[in-house]
């Protein structure tokens, strides 16, 4: 597993906890930015995008918009993401307006001629009856059913 993150502290933080719980020699951690890498190729793009502008006490009905609320820009998420892999695993607040993705990836799909490409699954994550955050799924990654398992698929990076 590869985890890239710009802010030192972070992979700091990540190298101390893979030490602690024995991932160490699992976990390959990179303190870069996500948008100069080349040439990277994985199985499984995972990424928490960053909010800005994020209003603590705003309601779930106003939404987030992850068109404006998102840095860097979602669209260049991923291009860039879809670039690396074909899987994508995306994590959004609860407070995200995800009625917008279908727009993202129209978009996206319909620029690059490839509309017949298009699988997502969404999962609302809760926790105690409370809904904490959305997991998007993009790819054969959202094929894949709860119950399924994956038959002997180790997911890596080149």
């Amino acid at each position: 597993m590869i985890s890239l993150n710009k802010n030192l502290h972070f992979c700091k933080i990540l190298r101390q906890n893979s030490t602690l719980f024995s991932l160490k020699d699992k976990i390959n951690v990179i303190q870069g930015d996500f948008h100069e890498m080349k040439g990277l190729k994985c199985d499984v793009v995972f990424f928490n995008p960053s909010y800005h502008s994020y209003v603590e006490n705003l309601s779930f009905e106003e939404g987030l918009s992850i068109f404006e609320n998102i840095s860097p820009d979602i669209s260049m998420i991923l291009e860039k993401a879809l670039e690396i892999s074909n899987n994508i695993v995306m994590v959004f607040s609860d407070k995200a307006d995800i009625s917008e993705l279908a727009s993202l990836f129209w978009k996206y799909f319909e620029k690059k001629g490839d509309l017949q490409r298009i699988s997502i699954n969404i999962e609302l994550m809760k926790f105690n009856g409370k809904l904490e955050a959305f997991i998007v799924y993009v790819g054969e990654i959202s094929e894949v059913n709860f119950f399924e398992k994956i038959p002997n698929k180790k997911f890596n990076c080149k």
